[in-house]
């Protein structure tokens, strides 16, 4: 599965609205405490929702790439608008991780599985990764979805897991036969994430509601976006499931 012989590379752009990470929790991705893995992609292309998604779970402040507002006014302050972002992101990690502010760059936690069967976007992804800072808090592997460890039980350990709380599944399939060469290639996708036996909250991001809907999983819509002039929907399980 997760074969994409006509995959391109892209810039990094986000599939959530609006224009910062943080839009990322409207499919119910929020900061982490327990530093366990939270969220898995397993098609991850040039790895938007990865990044977006690790980037809200360190506490990464939004906006701390934008320039220096009210340019070419006497109001712009470059100084003060570096100070801003330099103390929000030390306030912000350093809470996230209970550890000293200069530690923070220094954790591994792996936040974030993310997955394709294409080397040449996972080397996007990992560049990307590393261009916004959370290249630490993402694990990247390059295999076939239905060969992840976390799709087969006996590599779950491999990761931390919480216990208590869902495995995010948060993906942008591909359809069609770069999904699989058979018609189903959504159900047999579900198929594969109910043989992991996880306890996961799965979200699928596509253009088709009725394609999505393919995978028999109880999705509804949680919002809609337009991604390159293209109607985007993404569906979500409303609760998380029990495999």
């Amino acid at each position: 599965g997760g074969l994409k012989p006509s995959w391109n590379l892209l810039p990094l752009q986000s599939f959530f609205p609006g224009n910062d990470s943080g839009d990322v929790k409207s499919v119910g991705v929020t900061e982490d405490i327990n530093r366990n893995l939270q969220l898995f992609d397993p098609f991850c292309g040039s790895g938007t929702i990865a990044i977006e998604s690790a980037s809200v779970l360190a506490g990464l402040p939004p906006g701390r790439f934008r320039s220096t507002p009210l340019a070419g006014t006497r109001l712009c302050d470059p100084k003060l608008w570096d100070d801003l972002k330099s103390k929000a992101l030390s306030v912000s990690l350093a809470s996230r991780v209970n550890m000293p502010s200069e530690d923070v760059e220094k954790s591994s936690n792996i936040l974030v599985a993310a997955n394709d069967i294409n080397r040449r976007a996972i080397d996007a992804a990992k560049s990307n990764a590393k261009e916004a800072g959370v290249e630490q808090f993402i694990d990247f592997k390059t295999c076939p979805y239905s060969m992840h460890p976390l799709l087969n039980r006996s590599g779950q350990s491999e990761f931390q897991l919480s216990d208590s709380d869902a495995l995010m599944v948060v993906t942008n399939p591909p359809y069609g036969i770069r999904l699989s060469p058979q018609k189903e290639g959504y159900k047999l996708f579900a198929q594969a994430l109910i043989s992991s036996h996880l306890t996961t909250r799965c979200t699928l991001i596509g253009k088709d509601p009725r394609k999505l809907r393919e995978s028999s999983l109880p999705l509804k819509v949680a919002f809609s976006s337009k991604q390159g002039g293209l109607n985007v929907v993404a569906m979500s399980e409303s609760t998380q499931t029990t495999r």
